[in-house]
């Protein structure tokens, strides 16, 4: 596998969620194996610097990170889609990942558990999916420390073994189009409102 530093990484617009791939045994980012990903019905491919970029939806530091190779959706009754789901007996790691600040030392950092798949299989709103073998990838649960950046960067995913398939795995185009609508709630900030979006 092919390498590089974060330090050689370009600055980034505002406004982005990143998450780096980065290798289990040497912690660098891997950069030549091209790992697809969705978010609030955008697809993307990671970069030649091995990172998955996708516009930030919603200003609540709270996300879910889903690693399957397959992804459905459900529709309503009105034929937009109301979710998606991971098909029955496919398999699936969920991770639940959360900002939150540390009450000894006053600082920022994220806080990482793996929870089981729900009953219905249901992928949560705020949910970033890897399309991927989730054998072939992880994140270390705990405590990870938050890098400092203008760009909400997430806690890195980790590659296990060089992947063989990199074909997308899902059949959905531009998705947002069909996504069924999401209530928008403000919150007053320091800098003003902002917006947070619910279901």
């Amino acid at each position: 596998m092919i390498l590089c530093k974060i330090c050689d990484l370009p600055a980034m617009s505002k406004h982005i969620i990143m998450l780096f791939i980065k290798d289990a045994n040497t912690q660098q980012v891997v950069y030549d194996i091209p790992v697809q990903a969705t978010y609030g019905g955008n697809f993307i491919s990671s970069n030649h610097n091995g990172q998955i970029i996708l516009p930030r939806k919603t200003q609540v530091s709270e996300f879910s990170i889903v690693i399957t190779p397959q992804i459905i959706p459900v529709f309503s009754i009105l034929n937009n889609i109301s979710h998606l789901q991971v098909p029955i007996n496919q398999a699936a790691s969920i991770y639940h990942i959360k900002l939150e600040v540390n009450s000894k030392n006053n600082l920022p950092e994220w806080r990482i558990k793996q929870i089981t798949i729900p009953a219905d299989r249901t992928i949560p709103l705020h949910t970033i999916v890897i399309l991927a073998q989730p054998a072939n990838f992880t994140m270390q649960t705990g405590v990870s420390a938050v890098l400092p950046s203008n760009q909400l960067i997430l806690p890195s995913i980790y590659l296990h073994k060089p992947l063989l398939d990199t074909n997308l795995a899902v059949t959905l185009p531009n998705s947002r189009p069909f996504l069924s609508k999401i209530e928008t709630a403000y919150t007053l900030t320091p800098y003003g409102y902002a917006t947070i979006q619910t279901k």
